[in-house]
């Protein structure tokens, strides 16, 4: 609601000890959610005014939703979208690109998948190489990931070609992971257990798991079957 929010962003304020955020997203909305924020009384109500007070400078929207994410960019409040992708996420690249055609900014988080990808430097360089990429927010844990995530970000020279084999190898190793599995690509998104997956060699795990489900599946519509006769 409009009172909620604008007492979450006094409470940002005072938590950070500052008088100004610079940035002031809405947090991952469901469809149902995200109507009542832009809905009469809704907390966008607070965001236009705390933004016309000088309290923050700007409002973005946070996804993990295709269909969110291009419902996003018809409404003309959002000035950032913040959404994941990787050299495995990369079903909303199309929606990026209309990102830049709008002039909305776009901001690439997991650029890592949640930790599963090892070579953090090639995960940094391979979304900076997107130009459509405004910025991405990689966690750090010390000082030392800081410098490493900065010089990879520094480091604005084309991705090599040993770099882009590298790139593929791992498509298409979770490609085939997820054929294997026998599940859906429709939209060519990779979660993260895939990726861990690819990393860990644990193929044999999931196909036992797998097994143990359908298993568990087929006894339970046997149940259902003795039920019923």
């Amino acid at each position: 609601t409009r009172e909620a929010m604008a007492g979450d962003i006094d409470i940002s304020l005072k938590n950070l000890g500052t008088t100004y955020i610079d940035l002031y997203q809405v947090h991952n909305p469901s469809p149902k959610d995200l109507e009542t924020v832009i809905s009469c009384g809704g907390a966008l109500e607070a965001l236009f005014e705390a933004k016309e007070k000088g309290k923050i400078g700007h409002v973005g929207i946070t996804l993990h939703s295709l269909e969110l994410f291009e419902r996003a960019l018809e409404l003309p409040w959002v000035e950032t979208v913040m959404f994941p992708y990787t050299m495995v996420e990369s079903q909303g690249k199309e929606l990026i690109s209309k990102c830049a055609e709008k002039n909305i900014g776009f901001i690439a988080m997991k650029p890592l998948a949640g930790g599963a990808i090892d070579d953090g430097d090639l995960a940094l360089r391979y979304i900076l190489n997107n130009p459509e990429v405004t910025v991405v927010i990689p966690g750090m844990a010390d000082v030392k990931e800081i410098k490493q995530n900065a010089a990879a970000a520094n480091d604005t020279s084309p991705l090599t070609s040993g770099e882009r084999e590298k790139i593929e190898q791992i498509k298409d190793t979770c490609f085939l992971l997820v054929q294997k599995l026998g599940l859906s690509n429709d939209d060519k998104m990779y979660t993260k257990d895939f990726v861990i997956a690819v990393q860990s060699d644990v193929i044999k795990a999931y196909e036992e798991a797998k097994k143990k489900y359908e298993e568990t599946v087929h006894a339970k519509e046997q149940l259902e079957q003795l039920k019923v006769d």
